[in-house]
């Protein structure tokens, strides 16, 4: 008997779209994506490395640095993109494309944060992305697995 053959067949059976289930599971998955955007903009960490920005040299640059840093110590006194808190309340995850994803916030502020340090700044740094990814995939694989053996 070729059980290959006999799993094969019904794997294909199922047509099990991989593409459309991992897009169901970012969607899923997006309560922990925006926890990550969240948690990076409270320490003032930047999507790419580094930190978001730096607060201007200027007399008031300087004054409001020390007003942030008295609100959130944990940014250290770079920018944290958390004054109120209405921009990081306002994340949400949706399909942009058919493979592609866009983290974006509902709050009034959205353009102009993104405009001043870069939409970037909304979605997963790549060291985020690859720990998403691996639970995602895992996730993924093991419903494909069930579906083709039940």
């Amino acid at each position: 008997m070729d059980y290959i053959a006999k799993i094969q067949s019904k794997f294909q059976s199922q047509r099990v779209n991989a593409s459309k289930l991992i897009g169901e599971l970012v969607i899923l998955n997006s309560p922990n994506i925006i926890k990550d955007v969240k948690k990076r903009w409270l320490l003032g960490e930047s999507v790419f490395g580094g930190f978001i920005g730096e607060y201007s040299s200027s007399i008031m640059g300087q004054d409001y640095k020390a007003y942030k840093l008295s609100v959130n110590p944990q940014a250290k006194g770079h920018v944290d993109l958390t004054l109120t808190g209405a921009l990081s309340g306002g994340l949400t995850v949706k399909k942009a494309t058919e493979t592609t994803f866009q983290v974006f916030s509902v709050d009034s502020k959205y353009n102009e944060i993104g405009n001043k340090y870069g939409f970037a700044e909304f979605g997963l740094s790549d060291s985020e992305w690859i720990e998403m990814q691996d639970e995602i995939l895992t996730f993924a694989l093991e419903t494909i697995i069930k579906r083709t053996y039940e």
